[in-house]
């Protein structure tokens, strides 16, 4: 009997385990197979051209252009260098390219034949796109095409330019409008006739269009002004075209329809006159009687107290008069009792531009070659006073339309790219990455710089759209306000300056606002003695000063159609700079400003033709508006999503401990049975 016992505790304990076996496989086969099918379900199917060579892939939904990226380079043992996150993500290298060779290479992402209006760390995707990635240097080889959407009453989207890649081949109206709403997050409704081959469009941004038995409204599209004749997916866009949808109507609307338009017409109309009467005198030009009697005045006040400043001279000069003889020789004996040698490039930049404006030939000044050393600085130097350096450069090396060789460090080409790439996604410059205050200040400085360069298309698009960034934060009074400052003479000023010299009219259209324009503002605050206020009601302040006489000799030139800006000066002789022999600079060619040919039209503040668009060093402005809140939430809530894991989780292990903790049992209980046996014994 006792042998029977023992052998029914040992097959009970064995079933025991071997059943909780058998219980827990089939939910790890399931739950298995489950993980598989949603890992599956939640794969999207993608392409990646990564320059020239083509990855087909799945990625999970809800990816990124980044995403994909790391994915290829990973699965191909390629090594990705990515700097910043989100939206301020940028390639710098995959595998070893670029290399050294290649300095002035970028990574450009396309995403179905258009740059990335943003970084390609938040640039979403979806099933099917084809993503391209490119190694290039050639920033001009986008075809930009113009869009402007007009509601009802207001403007959807004020004009902007999207950039299409060329070997995508040309877009038609359907693809702009299609890819700049999807980017702007703007609702489309569009319906496709098989019949008529063309897309037509319902309706963009939820505008409430009427109809009635007699007529309607509709959206029409035009093509540079000029209605076009065949459908929005039919007609092809050649580049720098203009397309711009509007609500239409056909027919009639109806009576009491015409009447309520017409009174809400009359309302608009009389609210308009009588904002206008009630504020002309604000809102009334500027002339130029005003602006020569405004220019004596502060001449007047600075030559009171001596000429000292390269700033000084500039406006004194550039407004028809001549400089004493004094200030020369304070250039000279500054670059003498530095004996050359100056540790900020902006000294240089400064001296330069100085003795430009003083006539003096800036290749030698006291034997010192400072326009060489300028062109020959080191990149550290150049850019270690933020943006600066290469704005400066740029206004120096054109004070006296000095010659720059090809070997030269810093080419007049290699500064515009510096520039350039500074700029950020909603149009303007810092000084620094992340500042937060002088966009507006810094921005019409480089518009100052830029403006000789105007006829390269990248250079014209840039400043488009920081013309449009000046006008979409002017205040209602005319002037700009600084995030930090307020409202300051000093940023109207440097806004005016930069307007006039790339040919837009400070008091024009766009310029004019409910209370004033630039020049209004900025006459308001000359005080009684010439000079120029810091703020409104405060006393003459020197920087304030000097730079409202240059606003006003800037503006003056642009009233007399003079395209040279007032950086610009005639040198006494013809100025030739050579690092080797006398024939050097007769074997070199150099990019030379040319003179604006064209006023710079307004563009979209939204809008930027950027490389990767965010994801190159253009849109980098590296410098973003997103406040370090928004980007700890972004940061962390990528951090969360990467390590949210799929739910596959089972009961096995449970099973396994519950059968492993009945057969110690079963072991314990035969054991004390044969102890109890033996003692029985």
């Amino acid at each position: 009997m006792e042998k029977l016992k023992k052998i029914s505790y040992g097959w009970l304990i064995a079933i025991l385990f071997v059943s909780q076996l058998i219980i827990g496989l089939p939910h790890t086969a399931n739950a298995e197979t489950s993980a598989t099918q949603t890992e599956e379900q939640s794969q999207i199917p993608v392409n990646l051209d990564l320059n020239g060579q083509k990855y087909p892939l799945n990625v999970p939904k809800n990816s990124t252009v980044l995403d994909v990226i790391q994915k290829v380079t990973k699965d191909h043992n390629l090594t990705l260098n990515v700097s910043g996150q989100g939206e301020s993500a940028y390639i710098q290298t995959i595998g070893d390219r670029p290399n050294k060779s290649e300095s002035d290479y970028y990574w450009m992402a396309y995403k179905n034949g258009w740059s990335l209006d943003k970084s390609v760390g938040v640039e979403p995707i979806k099933a099917n796109d084809q993503i391209n990635l490119e190694l290039t240097n050639d920033f001009t080889k986008d075809m930009p095409y113009k869009l402007e959407i007009k509601g009802k009453k207001d403007a959807i989207l004020n004009e902007t330019t999207a950039y299409r890649e060329k070997s995508a081949g040309p877009a038609t109206a359907y693809d702009l409008l299609n890819w700049v709403t999807t980017e702007k997050n703007i609702p489309l409704d569009a319906t496709y006739s098989d019949s008529f081959g063309s897309y037509f469009i319902n309706n963009i941004g939820n505008q409430e269009l009427q109809t009635t038995s007699t007529g309607g409204e509709f959206w029409s599209f035009l093509v540079n002004d000029q209605v076009a004749q065949d459908g929005v997916s039919q007609h092809t866009l050649n580049p720098n075209d203009r397309v711009t949808f509007k609500v239409d109507t056909w027919g009639t609307i109806g009576d009491s329809d015409d009447q309520s338009q017409d009174q809400d017409q009359t309302n608009e109309n009389e609210a308009g006159n009588q904002s206008n009467n009630g504020s002309s005198k604000q809102v009334e030009k500027v002339d130029k009687t005003q602006i020569h009697k405004a220019i004596q005045s502060t001449k007047n006040y600075i030559q009171t107290n001596g000429i000292n400043t390269t700033w000084e001279a500039i406006g004194i000069k550039q407004s028809g008069n001549k400089l004493p003889s004094h200030f020369s020789e304070l250039i000279r004996q500054e670059v003498k009792d530095h004996h050359g040698e100056f540790r900020k490039i902006t000294d240089i930049e400064r001296l330069i531009i100085g003795a430009s404006a003083a006539g003096l030939n800036a290749t030698s000044i006291e034997g010192y070659p400072l326009v060489q050393k300028l062109f020959h600085a080191s990149s550290n130097q150049m850019m270690r006073q933020g943006l600066n350096g290469a704005v400066f450069g740029l206004l120096a090396l054109d004070s006296g339309h000095y010659n720059v060789p090809k070997s030269a460090t810093w080419t007049r080409d290699r500064l515009i790219h510096a520039i350039l790439n500074k700029q950020t996604k909603q149009g303007f410059w810092v000084l620094n990455d992340g500042d937060k205050s002088g966009q507006v200040d810094m921005t019409g400085l480089v518009l100052t710089a830029l403006a000789p360069y105007q006829s390269q298309k990248d250079v014209a698009a840039s400043i488009d759209h920081a013309v449009h960034y000046l006008a979409s934060v002017q205040a209602d009074d005319g002037g700009f306000k600084d995030s930090i400052l307020g409202e300051t003479s000093e940023s109207t000023a440097q806004a005016i300056i930069g307007l006039s010299s790339v040919g837009v009219d400070p008091q024009g259209e766009s310029f004019t606002k409910a209370k004033g324009n630039p020049m209004t503002f900025l006459m308001g605050y000359q005080t009684k003695n010439g000079g120029f206020a810091h703020q409104k009601g405060q006393s003459a302040d020197s920087i304030a000063t000097e730079q409202g006489l240059e606003a006003l000799a800037a503006f003056n030139k642009f009233l007399n159609k003079d395209q040279l800006s007032i950086y610009q000066f005639q040198v006494p002789s013809k100025v030739s700079v050579s690092t080797s022999s006398k024939n050097s600079s007769k074997s070199t060619k150099s990019t030379k400003p040319t003179k604006p040919t064209k006023s710079t039209k307004l563009a979209n503040s939204d809008e930027r033709a950027d490389d990767q668009r965010s994801s190159s060093p253009k849109t980098l402005g590296k410098h973003e508006s997103t406040s370090p809140e928004q980007a700890s939430k972004s940061d962390n809530k990528a951090s969360q999503t990467q390590r949210e894991l799929p739910n596959t989780a089972t009961n096995t292990p449970n099973m396994f401990a519950i059968g492993f903790i009945i057969f110690i049992t079963g072991l314990i209980f035969y054991w004390i049975n044969r102890r109890r046996h033996v003692h029985e014994k």
